[in-house]
């Protein structure tokens, strides 16, 4: 089994994606990238649903040549760490390809550990979505609610309707200017894009978010 400890610990051979930040913009984008890679590595294999991974960059795989689950790493994979789940993926964007999964030991002090990982985005998963109707199929809302609701546990659906004009493409608003990597999440998960209140459609009150489903 990987020790975590041994990943946190290769200061040299790993950076972490989610360092200190020192703008909100530079945070924002952080957590984009974070979502985008968890995308992509969703397509391909099955995620834990229930946390935010932490990423690291392998930057010298020659420094972990002793460790089998690094045997076939490149510079330039990614490692997404899923601690409460006790999983970690090596992932390698210039092929779209996971190249192994293992089981991460939890049983070590990370305290002392020179390389802390930092919070995942999953904070900006939270908020209050409100979810419009805006194709013919009944109980499209409330269905999608529900899977989503499954999938992020911090949000809340606060109601579901129909949308007053029907719609080919879903739409995911942000409502409060506050959600927008969140929204950028959700419209990937629909299959749909990030814009603003169309005319005539109602702004829900208490609702961070809007998603119109459309065809």
């Amino acid at each position: 089994m990987i020790a975590v400890l041994l990943l946190f610990a290769l200061s040299s051979s790993f950076y972490f994606w989610q360092k200190a930040k020192t703008s909100q913009n530079t945070s924002e984008k952080a957590a984009a990238e974070v979502s985008d890679l968890v995308t992509k590595v969703g397509k391909l294999y099955e995620l834990p649903t229930n946390e935010s991974p932490t990423i690291a960059t392998v930057s010298d795989k020659n420094k972990l040549l002793d460790q089998p689950f690094f045997a076939r790493a490149q510079n330039g994979d990614k490692v997404l760490i899923y601690t409460n789940n006790k999983k970690a993926i090596l992932y390698r964007p210039s092929i779209n390809k996971i190249i192994e999964v293992a089981p991460i030991n939890l049983s070590e002090n990370l305290q002392n550990s020179p390389v802390t990982p930092q919070a995942s985005p999953s904070a900006q998963q939270t908020g209050n979505i409100v979810i419009y109707n805006g194709t013919k199929t009944a109980g499209l809302a409330r269905r999608e609610g529900d899977l989503l609701k499954s999938k992020y546990s911090n949000i809340e659906i606060v109601s579901t309707a129909n949308a007053v004009g029907d719609y080919s493409q879903t739409l995911v608003i942000d409502l409060t200017g506050q959600n927008a990597t969140f929204a950028k999440t959700l419209a990937q998960e629909l299959s749909g894009k990030v814009g603003s209140l169309p005319s005539g459609e109602t702004k829900p009150a208490g609702a961070d978010i809007l998603i119109i489903l459309g065809e």
